[in-house]
């Protein structure tokens, strides 16, 4: 009941429109004077006025219009409550003036309490309006009265003259309100203006603009719906922080920490993942400020933008991809087989664990390329490297190390067990037949396993190790295996 009465009590409150929000606190101002003002002429029916029957109506009719204008701007509607309740204030005095016929200052003085209110409330068309309005109605009443057409009991000043005082009053109360009024007008033409050049920008823009609320955790204003972009319908109730890549929840929780101890001006960033309707992942990028503080300076809400990057990171991993891989076929490149195989060898030195290499080559490929031309060797080094591929584990490193040269970085593994992957990768091949083009391929390799175990953590004295033993396979005869064996 008392969060009811409170609603009722208050003024409307409209955060995102400054004119707006000020015409309601004005209106509702005016509203809740008038309610006290019948009120009290609510009791002067009984006591004070001498037709009764004629001012309980008239109270009773402005009571319900003022009460009907109250419930408009409740439901923020404040342009139509402002102009109930001017032309209801405007009819009312009105037909005062007609029914007492007391055409005085004091009724050319709520004549004029009208046309402020229409000039603060509605803008400067309404004044105007009202104004001639106003003028034309006492006219119109002066011109019976010198027809002989006497409306009331008396007047106080002659009917002509009257209207001339009328006219005079409207004149005197425009002058210097005029000013006030078309610099209203002419702010809300501004506002207006930069409202259409705004939303100009945020339609234009495919990046989404929001306002995030830290205490309530939602966002309190979105360009754009970040559910839309990801192809949900409004109707889904679906919490954005569900949709969120799981190695991705942390990064918007740690955002909004930061926020809390950021500074003016200081820009926040987080990247994260979020699955859309056709349950594949988008990345997005988002930027966030520190918009809104409360009064002990603590961060309310911040302002930013959320772009979907999702093309960059492909176009990021492709790059990486081509920086680290052999286009021919899709193994690591040798740039990158010696960037990882350091790293490794390295961690290997820490803890005490021995790293093998296995370098072999492709026997009489230059027959291959010489028989069936270059396009078919090319398929059967793509082929080869896909056969190496399941036979390593993924530990292992793969690579072409150049031409028809591949090596292999096992880690964790001692020169025995690294001779048992060189022989069966040997006999694999051996066996394996490439039917390319029609054509049938079979080749063997020769290869060469040397071990950190030999003493060195070095991989270009490794490689070079494993280069000498595959050139002693070549020369003993080709389609085998030697092995360093710490001689």
């Amino acid at each position: 009941m008392n969060e009811r009465l409170k609603t009722w009590l208050s003024p409307p409150v409209f955060p995102d429109d400054e004119d707006k929000d000020q015409k309601a606190r004005i209106l509702h101002t005016l509203q809740v004077s008038m309610l006290a003002a019948l009120s009290f002429a609510f009791l002067g029916v009984f006591f004070i006025f001498e037709n009764k029957i004629l001012s309980l109506v008239l109270v009773i009719v402005m009571l319900v219009f003022v009460l009907a204008s109250y419930w408009l701007a409740l439901r923020g509607h404040i342009l139509a409550a402002s102009r109930l309740f001017v032309s209801e204030l405007w009819v009312v005095f009105s037909l005062a003036i007609l029914f007492t016929g007391r055409f005085n200052t004091s009724y050319v003085s709520l004549h004029l309490a009208v046309v402020v209110m229409a000039g603060v409330l509605l803008g400067m068309r309404s004044t105007i309006t009202f104004s001639l309005l106003s003028i034309l109605y006492g006219l119109g009443l002066a011109l019976l009265e010198s027809a002989g057409y006497p409306l009331a009991r008396y007047f106080p000043v002659q009917p002509l003259a009257g209207w001339f005082t009328w006219v005079l009053s409207f004149i005197l109360i425009l002058t210097p309100l005029t000013p006030t009024i078309q610099n209203i007008v002419h702010s809300i033409a501004a506002l207006r203006e930069k409202q259409r050049f705004i939303e100009s920008i945020l339609s234009a823009t495919p990046n989404i603009i929001h306002i995030f609320d830290l205490q309530e955790r939602r966002s309190v204003f979105s360009s754009r719906s970040l559910l839309a972009a990801l192809g949900y319908k409004q109707a889904q109730p679906i919490a954005d922080t569900d949709l969120l890549h799981p190695e991705d929840r942390i990064q918007r929780p740690n955002l909004f920490k930061q926020a809390e101890t950021a500074k003016d001006g200081e820009t926040l960033t987080a990247e994260y993942r979020m699955r859309t309707s056709s349950n594949d992942w988008r990345w997005f990028l988002e930027r966030d400020m520190v918009f809104r503080r409360g009064a002990d300076g603590k961060s309310q809400q911040l302002i930013g933008i959320i772009i979907d990057i999702t093309e960059r990171k492909q176009l990021e991993a492709e790059l990486e991809r081509l920086a680290t891989t052999d286009p021919l076929t899709g193994v690591l490149n040798r740039r990158q087989l010696v960037s990882l195989a350091m790293v490794e060898l390295g961690r290997a030195a820490r803890y005490g664990h021995f790293t093998s290499v296995i370098m072999l080559d492709i026997d009489y490929f230059k027959r291959i390329n010489d028989i069936y031309g270059h396009a078919t060797g090319d398929e059967v080094l793509a082929r080869l490297s896909q056969l190496l591929n399941k036979i390593a584990r993924t530990s292992d490193l793969v690579a072409r190390y150049g031409g028809e040269e591949f090596v292999l970085v096992l880690p964790e593994t001692n020169i025995f067990s690294a001779q048992d992957v060189a022989e069966r990768i040997r006999q694999t091949i051996a066996e394996t037949v490439f039917s390319i083009k029609e054509q049938t391929i079979r080749i063997t390799v020769s290869l060469g396993v040397t071990s950190s175990e030999r003493g060195t953590q070095d991989f270009e004295a490794l490689l070079k190790d494993a280069d000498q033993l595959l050139y002693q396979a070549k020369q003993a005869g080709r389609d085998r295996v030697v092995c360093y064996t710490g001689e």
